[in-house]
């Protein structure tokens, strides 16, 4: 049983990045899954990964967290860790608890895809060699190539996502609840943006028509 419900020194702690404070701490609660923010169920473990604090996650590991729990989006710590891009913490958790690589949040989405979109190609290669199913849409029917698409990326980058993702000519008509497809997206980035010239890339091929599929 916890000794700090709604203790609010832990935010204080974790703004001064205080280790030594937050074991303490820690010890004095008698309890790892602690609550620190009632309005969104955030876990410390959570505030961690956020803060990207991987001495405070490790030891939050150390002593067995539930790294399952969720906040009220539904997110987990490997959803957090994942969007901020912190490599170290994502191993980390992997390490932990694998089982969480395809989880989703209140959204439908994933790990993998909150790292395509943040195009963080270290995690997005972490969790594909993790098991992350790269075939998992979200509740609106969007692909990890929507959301690749989505934020538009430097054209080198999202070239480099697209090999990690290996993605195939069909990924292309993947329609979302919107009736967008991937090409769709494809595009309205061409349309806006000089540097998406696939013409001296592999995937050519793929976007020299600049059309949609003939329905």
């Amino acid at each position: 049983m916890s000794n700090c419900i709604n203790d609010a020194r832990f935010l204080d702690i974790l703004w001064d990045e205080d280790f030594n404070a937050f074991v303490s701490e820690v010890e004095r609660c008698n309890d790892v899954n602690i609550i620190i923010n009632q309005n969104n169920k955030e876990t410390l473990l959570m505030a961690c990964c956020r803060l990207n604090y991987k001495q405070f996650v490790d030891f939050l590991l150390s002593k067995n967290t539930n790294a399952k729990n969720k906040d009220n989006h539904g997110n987990t710590a490997l959803h957090i860790s994942s969007y901020c891009a912190d490599t170290d913490i994502v191993s980390a958790l992997i390490s932990f608890d694998k089982s969480e690589v395809n989880n989703k949040n209140k959204w439908g989405q994933t790990p993998l895809m909150l790292a395509v979109k943040r195009c963080s190609l270290d995690v997005i290669r972490m969790l594909l060699n993790s098991g992350a199913d790269i075939r998992e849409k979200d509740y609106k029917n969007n692909t990890v190539f929507h959301y690749l698409l989505m934020e538009h990326h430097d054209f080198d980058v999202f070239l480099t996502a697209l090999d990690l993702l290996k993605m195939k000519n069909d990924d292309l008509y993947e329609e979302n609840s919107d009736g967008m497809s991937v090409m769709d997206y494809i595009i309205s980035v061409k349309n806006s943006r000089d540097d998406y010239d696939f013409k001296n890339t592999k995937y050519n091929g793929y976007f020299k028509n600049n059309s949609r599929r003939p329905r």
